[in-house]
């Protein structure tokens, strides 16, 4: 548990800063890093989260199979790479990265917020 950054607080409305669930993951595929997690859980709206493993399900798998929810935003960006991010990715600092920044909400209560970090190369298709 840890205390949440002040600008998570403003977005979700809280009053104060209780204690949140922060999860920090790196996803791998074929054995490279190609995303980085960091995730706040609002454990006034998901405190089932407080006592689940997610070293075997992430929290994203774990939080859409468990807690409905009623909308999110999202936001789109490129930035360059930190050296935190430089460090778990296997990138040089100020690669261009590709991220997704998503808070997921169940009514008006904020259940998780994460920034997904992707690697050079990664790539997402939709259809429409």
């Amino acid at each position: 548990l840890k205390k949440p950054p002040q600008a998570i607080v403003a977005n979700w409305n809280l009053d104060h800063t209780q204690p949140m669930l922060y999860i920090e993951a790196l996803h791998s595929s074929d054995n490279k890093p190609y995303v980085l997690e960091h995730r706040w859980i609002n454990l006034g709206s998901v405190p089932a989260a407080d006592k689940t493993d997610f070293s075997m399900t992430s929290a994203n798998e774990w939080l859409v199979q468990n807690m409905p929810f009623s909308h999110g935003d999202i936001v789109f960006q490129a930035m360059g790479a930190t050296p935190r991010q430089c460090e778990h990715l296997d990138v040089p600092v100020g690669s261009a990265l590709f991220i997704i920044d998503r808070t997921t909400w169940s009514q008006q209560h904020a259940m998780t917020t994460v920034r997904l970090s992707y690697a050079p190369g990664y790539r997402m298709q939709t259809t429409v």
